[in-house]
């Protein structure tokens, strides 16, 4: 027989993995679907500003490397900035050498493709479409929200004593 304090313990615990779980979708979700429609949005000519290959070693998930990328570009008579590469959240998912190589191809002074959202042309993105580590934090979401209904729902068993 579960006590009442291990009932009151398992649905705060249930309630918290489910809000976890609906954030992740949410905001994995969103990635994706700007991303799908980045692939459709309006291509103007920018330039980059600066880029870098940065080590994310102060994030506490391990280390890795990631590229950043300033650029400016123009839609209409209306300069913008940006440094969106992807729809992604991804920290540190390259080596050293991968990063270096990926931020050649963006050399300060150079033209870029910038994907801009025609309604809100402050948004841009250099690489458009949906980010395939989306969808694994759309599945981890999933889980989540699925362990919470099995801790709402299935109760603890007590020692008898």
């Amino acid at each position: 027989m579960e006590k009442p304090f291990q009932k009151k313990a398992r649905r705060v615990a249930a309630f918290l993995i489910l809000l976890m779980g609906i954030a992740l979708l949410q905001d994995r979700a969103a990635l994706l679907l700007v991303g799908r429609d980045s692939v459709s949005w309006p291509v103007v000519d920018g330039t980059v500003i600066t880029a870098k290959a940065e080590s994310v070693t102060e994030v506490k998930v391990g280390s890795g490397w990631q590229v950043r990328v300033n650029y400016v570009y123009a839609v209409g008579d209306t300069t913008f900035s940006g440094n969106r590469l992807r729809f992604s959240r991804r920290l540190g998912d390259s080596t050293q050498v991968q990063a270096e190589d990926a931020m050649s191809a963006y050399e300060p002074g150079s033209l870029i493709d910038i994907h801009y959202d025609p309604d809100r042309p402050s948004r841009s993105v250099i690489e458009p479409g949906p980010d395939r580590q989306a969808w694994f934090g759309l599945v981890v979401g999933v889980v989540l929200v699925a362990i919470a209904f099995v801790f709402w729902f299935v109760p603890t068993r007590s020692e008898p004593g």
